[in-house]
């Protein structure tokens, strides 16, 4: 069901009948998702728990538009964009979208920003997720402790390494005497 085109009629039927899919998806099936995983890790048999429930009428809908609402739970193994090395990132999303069938819909949901369009081809479920995966990744993910960092690419960490290496002699000050320039001089005797 997950990678099967679903169209406005079918999530309809399933809204209907407050269908339920409880799931897992393979990482390497998404693959916008996958050129971002860490090749040092093997992701053949890691998987994320998928949980979607189809909402409809009364308690879901808006304007007749059906519901999805997902729980997605999971690790990726991305590139910490500190040291590069492995970064398990810990996938925890829940969502709900609206589903409506053209651009021409987005005036009539309450939230836009929470509304994906079927089209006339429909939609594939993965894809969705998958969105929301890429949508729930920071810009540059990295360890929490740079330490974490060090181990990951076998580095030996020693916190005052940098600090230590850099001379205090050889600090520039190019702005060190501009204090006594700038005072005025009163042994001229010109009082202007």
């Amino acid at each position: 069901m997950l990678t099967d085109h679903i169209g406005i009629p079918q999530l309809r039927d399933l809204a209907s009948r407050s269908e339920q899919v409880n799931n897992s998806i393979r990482v390497t099936d998404m693959p916008r998702l996958a050129e971002l995983l860490h090749p040092d890790i093997e992701p053949a048999d890691k998987a994320l728990e998928v949980k979607i429930k189809f909402l409809g009428g009364p308690q879901g809908a808006l304007q007749d538009f059906p519901v999805i609402q997902g729980h997605l739970k999971g690790s990726l193994d991305i590139h910490c964009q500190r040291c590069l090395g492995p970064l398990a990132w810990p996938a925890d999303i829940k969502f709900r979208l609206t589903v409506i069938g053209s651009i021409g819909d987005l005036d009539k949901v309450a939230e836009p920003f929470d509304a994906i369009v079927a089209g006339e081809h429909g939609m594939q479920l993965k894809d969705v997720l998958e969105d929301e995966l890429l949508g729930s990744l920071p810009l540059a993910p990295m360890h929490a402790d740079i330490t974490n960092c060090a181990s990951a690419i076998g580095v030996e960490f020693i916190e005052n390494d940098i600090e230590s290496s850099v001379p205090d002699s050889d600090t520039n000050r190019p702005f060190e005497g501009l204090a006594g320039l700038l005072k005025p001089d009163h042994s001229s005797g010109n009082n202007d």
